[in-house]
């Protein structure tokens, strides 16, 4: 249950770089799916966010990591860029989004991180870049 208010954190998180960063490049819509998610993942390491993940993050609590040892960022922030972009594509083709991209960037920024809870790839994360 957890993970649904990490999610809605993660949701309010990609409007606020939707808003301040990528709101001028709304008109190429995969380069700013591609850019989102990108950002969204590097900026998370570079605030720390994934080492709060790793001591508070429902996945780790089993684990009690207290830091992250993060090597692949840009590797992983390619890969999350993709992933918006895949997911973002979906959303695309529903004309109520159309008019409504801050609604829109919140649930793709939830659907992401439910997905990724789902498939264990925050268990992946946490066994391999929390110590």
């Amino acid at each position: 249950m957890h993970y649904i208010f990490e999610s809605l954190y993660v949701g309010v998180y990609c409007v606020i770089i939707y808003s301040v960063l990528f709101y001028p490049l709304r008109e190429n819509t995969y380069l700013l799916l591609f850019w989102l998610g990108w950002i969204k993942h590097f900026l998370g390491y570079f605030f720390y966010i994934q080492d709060l993940y790793c001591r508070y993050g429902y996945a780790c609590q089993s684990q009690k990591k207290n830091y992250s040892i993060y090597k692949n960022v840009f590797n992983d922030s390619i890969v999350e860029g993709l992933f918006f972009i895949f997911l973002g594509r979906l959303g695309l083709f529903i004309d109520f989004f159309r008019n409504n991209r801050f609604l829109y960037i919140f649930i793709l920024g939830c659907v992401i991180h439910i997905l990724a809870e789902w498939y264990n790839y925050h268990d992946y994360f946490c066994k391999n870049n929390c110590v």
